[in-house]
């Protein structure tokens, strides 16, 4: 499970380079495949949000991550990256405190020539529990 400690909202991202026969220059940043936004169904208000975990599946693939709080300081997450470098057709759980889970599939990221995502954002609008 990837437990998230963002700063400033900047996600720490694995390093690579690649090329291709053809001269392909690719870029040496890994892109998370999704980004979770989670905004209050009601409210419509982005924060705070507690005890926040998601997964992204694909297959057999799986990617999880995990954050105390949302809660709009600076050091808060404002988005959840998910399945860092892998284009694919995910199914989306997200729970939060307070709020009914909340899950998706069928979200279909595709991959460009250096086969990495083109980082897909989804806004989770979380039902208050109650």
């Amino acid at each position: 499970m990837r437990y998230l400690s963002l700063a400033l909202g900047t996600a720490i991202v694995a390093v690579w380079s690649c090329s291709d026969p053809q001269g392909v220059n690719c870029p040496s940043v890994e892109r998370a495949a999704l980004r979770l936004v989670l905004e209050d169904s009601v409210t419509g208000v982005r924060f705070p949000f507690e005890d926040v975990v998601a997964s992204a599946r694909d297959g057999g693939f799986e990617d999880n991550a995990s954050v105390a709080s949302i809660d709009g300081s600076a050091t808060s997450p404002t988005a959840l990256p998910l399945a860092f470098g892998r284009a694919g057709t995910y199914e989306v759980d997200v729970t939060a405190q307070g709020y009914d889970a909340w899950s998706v599939d069928g979200i279909s990221v595709s991959g460009d020539q250096c086969h990495l995502p083109a980082t897909r954002t989804l806004i989770v609008r979380l039902q208050p529990t109650g």
